[in-house]
């Protein structure tokens, strides 16, 4: 039975240790940075103007990103883990 726990404490670590590093394993994440991104075609008219508001703000959220970059902070994307 101690073994199980030694186990299952050991892994709670190495998930905590994947939240706290990049994939590289060494360099320390400093804050998270998270947005919601709506994928879909438009169908209509309405569509169309809601299409080209999410276009304006991927754009604005990637020159963001830019500038990030640009002030030497390093940036590690991952796609969204649906629970």
């Amino acid at each position: 039975m101690k073994r199980k726990k030694a186990a299952s404490a050991s892994s709670s670590v190495r998930n905590q240790m994947d939240t706290l590093y990049f994939e590289d394993g060494s360099t320390r994440i400093d804050f998270v940075l998270a947005f919601d991104d709506d994928h879909h075609e438009p169908d209509d008219e309405e569509d169309e103007e809601e299409a080209e508001t999410m276009a304006s703000r991927r754009e604005k959220r990637a020159s963001f990103q830019r500038n990030l970059k640009t002030q030497g902070l390093l940036l590690e994307t991952e796609p969204a883990q649906v629970k």
